[in-house]
């Protein structure tokens, strides 16, 4: 990922992340280093990765760690997201993790044309 200083970011909190919900905030990058950004909220400073966007935390932190995205990495997360529970139902489970190894756009066209060939209803 890249940042800028006064970079409008999307912010998922941990706490959220951790219950399966997804409550997006908006946070403006206050500091850019070599490795890390960090945005300022509630009046503390948070510091995330600059490679991965993971939020920096201590070794006996509790809970999932807070994320930030570009505007663009969130949408092409959700897609990827949306396409891989599409095609739970056709047969692909990802229920270990992610599908890995492909791409989003693979991912996308067999979706497609498994979902053409089960309505046509060729599929057994």
């Amino acid at each position: 990922m890249t940042f800028e200083l006064g970079q409008t970011v999307i912010l998922l909190h941990g706490i959220d992340l951790s219950r399966n919900k997804h409550n997006p905030q908006e946070a403006v990058i206050t500091r850019v280093g070599r490795v890390n950004v960090a945005i300022e909220q509630y009046g503390r400073e948070y510091v995330f990765d600059k490679v991965t966007g993971f939020e920096k935390r201590g070794a006996n932190a509790i809970g999932a760690a807070s994320r930030i995205y570009t505007p663009e990495i969130l949408a092409a997360e959700q897609e990827r997201d949306a396409i891989e529970a599409d095609l739970k139902p056709l047969g692909f489970d990802g229920s270990y993790g992610r599908i890995t190894g492909y791409s989003t756009d693979a991912l996308r066209q067999v979706r497609d044309i498994l979902a053409a060939d089960r309505e046509k209803g060729t599929g057994k």
